[in-house]
């Protein structure tokens, strides 16, 4: 009786902690950004996520409803596939002597956003850029 009653807080606990680790590794709405298998947007968030994330401006993207963006004003929305700062190592004097260096580079978005026959709508982008 007594093992049973031990049995049942710990299949709780074995679920809740896969539960959060499938959360953590999410990406976006679903999907795994190949061409077979899109990255599924449904929120205003995860279009604005696409932005902050340059290492999946090659990825595929799928429209999963309509989204409105007009919560983001001004530079709060993060426009895709714009100059952003990365850190590079450069050789300062010879070998051993490398330093990190903050630098501003262009990486396009170069893979594919299909919007599922959904609209977005509201996105406004600061005075002087253009998208």
């Amino acid at each position: 009786m007594e093992r049973k009653g031990r049995f049942r807080p710990t299949v709780t606990i074995c679920v809740l902690i896969l539960a959060f680790g499938q959360l953590a590794t999410a990406q976006y709405g679903g999907g795994a950004g190949e061409p077979n298998d899109p990255y599924q947007i449904y929120t205003a968030e995860q279009m604005n996520a696409i932005g902050a994330n340059p290492n999946d401006w090659n990825k595929h993207f799928k429209l999963m409803a309509d989204i409105d963006l007009s919560t983001y004003t001004g530079t709060e929305f993060n426009i895709i596939g714009t100059e952003v700062t990365i850190e590079t190592t450069r050789p300062l004097r010879g070998p051993g002597s490398d330093y990190i260096a903050l630098e501003e580079v262009l990486i396009p978005f170069s893979g594919t956003f299909d919007g599922n026959g959904h609209v977005v709508s509201n996105l406004h982008t600061p005075v002087g850029m253009s998208i």
